[in-house]
């Protein structure tokens, strides 16, 4: 049995821990990264999602960072393995 459920609220997805008792919300941009990251995409594949979905021109090494930053964070929590 899963540790969270998992639920869609407007734009963001909302991770309740039961064990921990704790809420985790994703933004839009942090949602297509855990989907994308569950379909085993590769980084390079997320950063071009990222980077076309939300219109980003900026440096690839900062939407780099910025996706492993988040990738790590979500490790942390628990919502990724």
């Amino acid at each position: 049995m899963s540790q969270f459920i998992i639920k869609k609220i407007n734009n963001e997805l909302m991770f309740y821990d039961t064990k921990m008792n704790k809420v985790h919300i994703l933004n839009e941009s942090a949602q297509l990264i855990y989907n994308l990251y569950i379909k085993e995409k590769s980084l390079e594949d997320i950063e071009n999602e990222i980077s076309n979905n939300f219109q980003i021109e900026e440096n690839y090494k900062t939407i780099h960072y910025d996706i492993e930053k988040c990738i790590g964070i979500m490790k942390e929590k628990g919502l990724i393995i």
